[in-house]
């Protein structure tokens, strides 16, 4: 492969990487984006969307929505009421547990990965992690099971929103950004206490909590790559899990990562929050 096809598969690579892990809205935006400075790379980045067996999110490539769940529905002890919004690997919603009468955050893992073996235990894995992990800045798990051959975690529901909601909107001023920035901080000296690395530190992976119930609370999400500090990943392929942009050099190149490549995460955070 000469240099300039190797540069130019590497860019797809990597731009490929970027929008597969974008919701729906986000995706679609960024593709004609792309088209409109490049038609050819779009053209590349959306015929691998097309013919992925792992969509980053559950979108299939025609736009239309791969329902997991539908308002009113029962999942477990759960009653979902409304969409919160999408992932690599699963669909969150806002649920209500009709034994305790309180809200949650339900999160399944998408229809088209529910076969998947490797999906499976990634999601499961979630789980142990954040179950580990008793902390005020990260979100608490109150339950995982399967019901009806879906696989779901129950959470915490945070009202509010995510870091990058409101970066869209513009950085954050220092003495807003400071206690949003400590409070993921400590959140990552607790896991890395634990061994547990995350590995996806993002603005996606913030949430940031207001109103009754939520004013003031910062807590961080998604175990979903989390590994223990030296830990073989799943898989080879695995290795590189992560976001463009927050990984670190060692977890790019899909070398055993520890606590500093979330740290180095958290500086890229702390960069694009300001």
């Amino acid at each position: 492969m000469s240099d300039s096809a190797a540069g130019r598969y590497a860019e797809i690579k990597t731009l490929y990487l970027e929008v597969r892990e974008l919701p729906h809205e986000a995706r679609r935006r960024r593709l004609a984006e792309l088209a409109a400075s490049d038609p050819a790379l779009a053209a590349e980045v959306a015929d691998l969307l097309a013919c992925e067996t792992e969509p980053g999110g559950p979108s299939t490539a025609s736009g239309d929505p791969a329902v997991a769940a539908r308002p009113g529905e029962r999942i477990g002890p759960y009653e979902v009421e409304s969409l919160l919004g999408t992932g690599g690997m699963s669909v969150v919603y806002r649920a209500r547990d009709v034994r305790l009468g309180r809200p949650v955050a339900l999160k399944l893992l998408a229809p088209a990965l529910t076969a998947n073996p490797r999906a499976r235990r990634r999601f499961e894995r979630e789980a142990r992690a954040a179950s580990a992990l008793d902390h005020a800045n990260i979100c608490t798990l109150y339950d995982v099971g399967e019901s009806e051959g879906r696989t779901w975690l129950a959470m915490a529901y945070v009202p509010g929103e995510t870091l990058a909601a409101r970066l869209a909107r513009g950085p954050l001023a220092v003495g807003d950004a400071l206690p949003v920035l400590f409070a993921v901080a400590r959140a990552l000296a607790a896991a890395h206490r634990r061994g547990i690395v995350h590995r996806d530190v993002k603005p996606a992976n913030v949430a940031l909590g207001t109103g009754d119930g939520g004013a003031g609370t910062v807590k961080l999400l998604d175990f979903g790559i989390a590994v223990l500090a030296d830990q073989a990943p799943l898989t080879v392929e695995s290795a590189t899990a992560g976001t463009p942009g927050y990984m670190a050099p060692e977890q790019v190149r899909g070398e055993p990562v520890g606590p500093p490549a979330d740290v180095w995460a958290w500086g890229a955070l702390a960069w694009e929050t300001l």
